[in-house]
């Protein structure tokens, strides 16, 4: 059993996606961990202190790594494209959530630079990982709110929709923060500020 769990930063997928592996007795994998531990990446990004992936190097090891794994994983990722040019076929793809004003001050709290913070806010707003699992993953693909959910209950959410999967689909969303006026706003005038040098 293959579960992916992906979402901007701060939408809860390690936390999720930890326990979930250890409810359901499979492996943990966090594509990023495993990018750095393989050393799949050919340079660092010291302004947005990101490392650049070797996308070709990461799914030759993502499909080897999937290949040892027996009993199942929990792929944790914030790049659905990689799992799908690996061949990942997964159970189902849960892409978590997160109301961007809420996820802005989640972000910041991380201590990370405002232009990554804006970046990733700005990618949540317009659902980039939403799109990705709709386009790679359309028949596996679920949104889940995580904005005022705690971890437990979305646990027990998901795992429903798991042991249920033909049947439970109530728990799936889709989730549009471009239509919320005061979102979008809030991105704007966030984005606006870092134009201006703020």
């Amino acid at each position: 059993m293959i579960i992916v769990l992906a979402g901007t930063p701060g939408t809860g997928k390690t936390s999720l996606a930890k326990m979930l592996s250890e409810r359901y007795n499979l492996r943990y994998l966090s594509l990023t961990e495993f990018v750095l531990e393989k050393g799949i990446w050919i340079d660092y990004d010291a302004q947005r202190r990101s490392f650049v992936i070797d996308p070709e190097g990461v799914v030759v090891e993502i499909r080897r790594e999937i290949r040892k794994v027996y009993r199942g994983v929990v792929i944790e990722t914030h790049d659905l494209e990689l799992l799908w040019e690996a061949g990942i076929e997964p159970l189902r793809v849960f892409v978590l959530r997160c109301r961007p004003d809420v996820l802005y001050n989640r972000l910041l709290r991380r201590g990370w630079p405002f232009s990554k913070v804006l970046e990733n806010i700005e990618a949540e707003l317009t659902g980039v990982l939403a799109w990705q699992a709709k386009v790679y993953f359309p028949r596996v693909a679920c949104e889940i709110d995580t904005t005022l959910a705690g971890v437990n209950a979305t646990v027990e959410r998901i795992a429903r929709n798991i042991e249920n999967i033909e049947k439970d689909n109530t728990i799936c969303q889709s989730i549009d923060w471009v239509s919320d006026e005061d979102v979008v706003k809030f991105v704007i005038n966030l984005s606006l500020k870092h134009s201006m040098g703020y």
